[in-house]
């Protein structure tokens, strides 16, 4: 199943997801509201200046209770404007870091069947497969081993698949696994990708239900979505390439 990854393509792909995961535009839209706010202050403190301070009001001393409320009125506008887009940043943020990390852990379980790791705390035998299971709405995917070697996460009775030890992601900020779509379209609710040892075969599968076979797919689209609504994609292809959009 799926096609044959060497470690030269793997240190590739692993230098293409890098260079992809570098995040300029956050800093230059948190330098961009730094520049705006300094702009909007000064502009507040020269209305000032001219209201008290201009020849013209020389004769004028102290200051009423309208401008107060109007000084304060403009600081609280500008003051929510800035928090309001500093949770953006922040969920935007958050979100990046996700699709990276999810990324980093689909080659850290390839490395993993490549070098046909054993799993620590378990027996002495090496899994045949280890891999990362997602499911819709979840905040969050485990790391497992394989062992059953059926191309998807058991957790019924009786199973040898198990996570791996201190390897269960959470995301931050409640970011979630928007939607899980396959190369045909079709909308998946759980997907275990999979790579096998000793050369990383990479499979993506849809666990068998009770109604439904065991389905496999050639790419996966990945959509998660912070609570702010922003979304980003991952996508993860069989022949081993993993880009985030």
């Amino acid at each position: 199943m799926g096609n044959t990854v060497h470690k030269s393509q793997i240190t590739n792909n692993k230098s293409q997801i890098n260079s992809k995961f570098q995040c300029p535009n956050i800093r230059n839209v948190l330098n961009f509201e730094f520049r705006s706010l300094a702009f909007i202050w000064n502009l507040v403190l020269e209305i000032w200046d001219f209201r008290f301070f201009s020849p013209r009001m020389e004769k004028k001393s102290g200051y009423t209770m309208i401008d107060m409320v109007v000084a304060l009125a403009i600081i609280t506008a500008i003051s929510a404007q800035v928090l309001i887009n500093f949770s953006g940043l922040n969920d935007g943020a958050a979100l990046h870091r996700a699709g990276q990390e999810l990324a980093l852990n689909l080659r850290k379980v390839q490395n993993m069947a490549l070098e046909v790791a054993q799993i620590e705390g378990q027996t002495t035998q090496s899994p045949p497969g280890v891999g990362i299971h997602l499911s819709t709405n979840s905040t969050g995917y485990p790391l497992f081993a394989d062992y059953t070697h059926d191309f998807f996460y058991s957790t019924t009775i009786g199973s040898h698949d198990i996570p791996l030890p201190n390897a269960t992601v959470q995301f931050s900020r409640n970011v979630k696994i928007k939607e899980l779509k396959a190369q045909d379209g079709t909308i998946y609710g759980d997907t275990d990708i999979i790579f096998s040892a000793p050369e990383a075969v990479m499979t993506i599968t849809r666990p068998p239900t009770p109604l439904l076979p065991l389905a496999q797919t050639n790419m996966l689209t990945i959509t998660l979505e912070a609570p702010s609504g922003q979304t980003q994609k991952i996508i993860v292809r069989t022949s081993g390439q993993i880009s985030i959009k």
